[in-house]
Parts: structure tokens; sequence; C-alpha cells
């Protein structure tokens, strides 16, 4: 069994929640965007604070 990445990069990004690159570019550069981080020039994503994010704003 291949564990899941815990981060992602941009293109993973769009893919994992289904937006295009300029959406997924917008919401990444939110000075509120707690699940983000640059490594080494990149934009990274924490899936697993991503995760925990989405369910604590969605299905209200």
């Amino acid at each position: 069994m291949i564990d899941e990445p815990k981060l992602l990069n941009v293109k993973e990004f769009c893919k994992y929640i289904g937006v295009g690159e300029r959406t997924a570019r917008k919401l990444l550069a939110e000075p509120n965007c707690s699940y983000v981080f640059r490594l080494g020039g990149k934009i990274m994503v924490n899936k697993t604070i991503l995760d925990k994010w989405i369910d604590n704003n969605t299905g209200r």
C-alpha cells in the first residue's frame, strides 16, 4: 500500500480540490491561508491542514 503524500504542489492541489491553476494560485495567495507554505521557492500545501480546513469550512 502506498501512503498518500502529506505535501501537495500546485498542480496536485488543483487536482485534489478540482479547480484550475489560476483559481488555485488565488486561493494560495490569500494571507490567511493556513495550509500553504514555501519550500525552496515552491508553493506547497500541507494536505493534513487542508483537509481539516475543508472539514471546518464546508457543510454548513
